[in-house]
This record gives C-alpha cells, sequence and structure tokens, in this order.
C-alpha cells in the first residue's frame, strides 16, 4: 500500500473495497525536535476534485500513531464521507508490512531533523545523575541520530560519541 522506499513523499495504493485502484500521493510529516519520541506521522494525503475550475487537490490528514498502530483521528475524520472511505481503507489494509514502512519513514525524517536542526536551540533532559557530573551518551539525548560506524583491520567498529 505505501511506497517501498521509506521517503516524506510518496504514494497510497488502495487494493480492496470501494476505493480498490486508487493512488493518493502523500507526504509524511513529523515533529521536528529531535528529542521527541512521540512515534507520530501525519499522512497528508491528496485527493483530485475534479468539480473544482482548475482541478485542485485537496488533502485528508491521517494521523498515524506507530505505538497503538491505529490512525489516531478516525472518529474526527468520520465527519467528512471522503475522509471517512480514505481512513477506513488505510485502516483496514494497514497490516505489519505497512506499519513497518511508517515506522521506517518517521525514523528516517527523525535523523533527517536531528542532523538539520540548531541543537543548541533544542531543549533538552538530561537525566538526574547528568547534573552530578555523570556522562551521557549522545545517542541517550537525540536518540534518532545516525549511527557513527567505521571498518579498521577488517573490522566494524561503532563509535558511541
Amino acid at each position: 500500500m505505501l511506497s517501498t522506499t521509506p521517503s516524506n513523499q510518496g504514494e497510497l495504493l488502495i487494493q480492496q473495497g470501494e476505493l480498490a485502484g486508487r493512488r493518493y500521493p502523500y507526504e509524511a510529516i513529523v515533529c521536528q525536535n529531535p528529542t521527541c519520541r512521540c512515534e507520530h506521522v501525519t499522512l497528508k494525503c491528496f485527493l483530485e476534485t475534479p468539480e473544482a475550475r482548475p482541478p485542485a487537490p485537496v488533502s485528508v490528514c491521517l494521523e498515524m500513531d506507530l505505538e497503538r498502530r491505529e490512525i489516531s483521528n478516525i472518529e474526527e475524520l468520520k465527519a467528512n464521507p471522503t475522509a471517512r472511505a480514505l481512513a477506513q481503507a488505510v485502516a483496514a489494509e494497514s497490516g505489519q508490512e505497512q506499519w513497518d514502512q511508517l515506522r521506517r519513514i518517521y525514523w528516517e525524517l527523525k535523523q533527517y531533523w536531528t542532523e538539520h536542526s540548531d541543537l543548541e536551540q533544542v531543549e533538552v533532559s538530561f537525566p538526574p545523575d547528568v547534573l552530578a557530573g555523570a556522562m551521557v551518551g549522545y545517542y541517550g539525548v537525540f536518540p534518532f541520530a545516525r549511527r557513527l560506524e567505521f571498518t579498521h583491520e577488517q573490522e566494524s567498529w561503532v563509535l558511541d560519541d
């Protein structure tokens, strides 16, 4: 149902039900805080409306909760028949593979924001023992940072900053 490569843009292909065969371009959005572990991805899906002159894309935002594996805003989408149909189709077709793909998209986007944020402006919470002089690893503060790996004498090493 989702594109096979993690990216912030892709396409949903509905395979079953009344929307079977329809494709919906989407933009994946996560919060930009590199320390937040909210596990939410918003899929901003674009619908074509042929009755508009000229045709203008309308969007429906599906709030995907990765921890609960559900669309968290499905109740509010029920007021709009088009949004409801899309949300129900996505919910019905979201299996293990789709949730795993959403998690990869989430991680990729969180890594992007970790690398592109002004880290001096990010509000960070440190464990209490750090204030007493203990050290904390970079990944303990920025959990989505890319791993630093290198090879030395034909062995792989991972650096803990």
